[in-house]
């Protein structure tokens, strides 16, 4: 369970750029927390190679996570993963995955705005809007 109050809020404007291309961004393993506004932006160039969903730009890895307002730019794999578990909630979420189109064969699989991987126990409730 989350502390009370813990949680990422960004501020009007704010954005974080990242270098990171084959590793999560935001891992999320509070309970319960949210993540609330803001940009998300990766490099503009990566290897569209096929490869398993194992990492995301914000890796969800516990219960309730809400994810509002969210703007992801140039998702590398997934944009939002939840992953192993039964319920979160992804809302009002921008995102943009500039494919690179050099990486393009018209075969490729596994480039998620938003994926889900349920828990193996139980039945999930994830909610997108």
């Amino acid at each position: 369970m989350a502390t009370p109050d813990t949680g990422i809020r960004f501020t009007p404007g704010a954005k974080i750029v990242t270098t990171v291309l084959a590793a999560d961004v935001l891992t999320i393993t509070g309970t319960g927390v949210p993540i609330e506004g803001g940009t998300i932006e990766s490099p503009s160039v990566w290897d569209g190679a096929n490869v398993a969903p194992t990492y995301a730009v914000v890796h969800v890895k516990t219960e309730d996570v809400r994810i509002a307002g969210l703007r992801l730019v140039n998702v590398p794999k997934v944009g939002i993963y939840f992953d192993d578990v039964q319920t979160g909630t992804a809302e009002g979420c921008c995102i943009t995955g500039n494919y690179p189109a050099a990486s393009w064969t018209g075969m490729e699989t596994g480039h998620f705005g938003i994926a889900y991987n349920p828990a193996g126990t139980g039945s999930g409730r994830l909610i997108i809007t």
